[in-house]
């Protein structure tokens, strides 16, 4: 996957056909097999960006076919990086979840419910959430929804009933404020290798500012005018660092139940 600014021109199309010619060499002294007419290609973009292909992109002698979303590893990429592919997917697994306990709801216990949620519903929330969970606020509230309705039937409550008190009460996130929480897990508790990863692609920076002033943040905040960039690592990450600092709490001294508590 090949990412641009705005338009795909020749140049672009020759300089990823160069990358997979040196790909198609390796492999091949390497006796490594690619079956290029399994492999896609997404051109990345704005959706108000047109983009233009006059060549193919190719490995060896075959031609990769352009497509506009695929999945891979579980996970649906579309070419304006809005995830709604992979929300609509998660939603219908989930609905189908939700169903499951609808059916059983006056004849299991509430504790069973729970370890049915955590098994079947809030494993799907947590794969890749780093990944996809930067989605809109549209696609969130389609999963805080089935998110409700299982905790009413957990529950066994109306369907009027507030679930502020359920979340609480069974200890679930909601679906808008995970993204927090496992990014803070995964600087807080990930190894020392991944920390180190985080930072680079991050572009982490302390701020060096010589004016000295009271709202002064530790790390540098890059100027975001786009989704893209609110989406990215490079603007998650030293705002939620600022946020904790600003509120005189060192990450470094909790542990995941405490984490919870502040993203709650």
């Amino acid at each position: 996957r090949i990412p641009t600014r705005h338009v795909y021109h020749d140049f672009n199309i020759c300089k990823a056909n160069s990358v997979l010619e040196k790909f198609s060499q390796w492999s091949e002294v390497n006796r490594l097999n690619v079956n290029a007419t399994k492999s896609k290609a997404i051109l990345f973009r704005a959706t108000n960006k047109p983009i233009v292909v006059n060549h193919a992109i190719q490995l060896g002698t075959s031609e990769i076919e352009l497509v506009n979303k695929h999945k891979t590893l579980g996970v649906f990429f579309s070419e304006h990086l809005t995830w709604e592919s992979r929300v609509n997917y998660l939603v219908g697994k989930l609905s189908r979840i939700v169903g499951i306990v609808a059916r059983c709801r006056s004849v299991l216990p509430p504790n069973i419910k729970l370890q049915i949620y955590h098994a079947l519903f809030q494993s799907h929330l947590n794969y890749c959430h780093l990944v996809w969970a930067t989605t809109t606020k549209t696609n969130l509230q389609n999963i805080l929804l089935l998110q409700k309705k299982i905790a009413r039937y957990i529950a066994g409550v109306s369907y009027t009933d507030h679930t502020e008190p359920l979340f609480t009460k069974f200890r679930i996130l909601p679906v808008a404020s995970m993204y927090e929480y496992r990014l803070l897990c995964a600087i807080r508790f990930s190894s020392q290798a991944f920390v180190d990863f985080l930072h680079i692609i991050s572009g982490l920076k302390i701020n060096e500012s010589s004016v000295n002033t009271r709202r002064t943040e530790t790390y540098v905040v890059p100027q975001s005018r786009t989704n893209y960039n609110f989406q990215s690592l490079h603007y998650n990450v030293p705002c939620l660092l600022n946020k904790y600092i600003i509120n005189n709490i060192n990450i470094y001294t909790l542990n995941k139940k405490d984490i919870r508590l502040y993203c709650v």
